[in-house]
């Protein structure tokens, strides 16, 4: 298992974005994000979206966030849509078991239809 806390995913080295090492710091709280590294390869191999830039969505102060319900039989889940760090409209799957530690589970792309979702509550 992967932990990063910090927004880029140096996690505590020097910030990709920034080039500071506290690129989150004065933004309040940090959320440490979780996730299986195999469960990371594959999302990167089927559909070209690592968890770093995944993360990057929960920044994005205009996300759109859906409980999951289909599949919280054993954990609360939720599918954020927000832009990555990469500018990329993206839909996030992350579970809540641990709320200190959430986990993300998968992203990919946003379909159309959530891509106009989102634009549309951004007006």
């Amino acid at each position: 298992m992967r932990t990063c806390a910090s927004p880029c995913g140096a996690g505590g080295d020097e910030c990709e974005v920034s080039g500071s090492r506290e690129a989150l710091g004065s933004l309040g709280p940090v959320v440490e994000y979780t996730w299986d590294a195999d469960n990371e390869a594959e999302n990167v191999h089927r559909r070209g979206i690592d968890f770093n830039e995944a993360k990057s969505v929960h920044l994005d102060y205009r996300r759109i966030e859906i409980p999951d319900e289909l599949h919280s039989d054993d954990e609360p889940r939720t599918m954020t849509i927000g832009v990555s760090y990469r500018n990329r409209c993206l839909v996030v799957v992350t579970s809540y078991r641990d709320p200190e530690s959430p986990r993300i589970i998968s992203a990919w792309r946003a379909p159309k239809r959530e891509r106009n979702e989102y634009e549309r509550r951004r007006r």
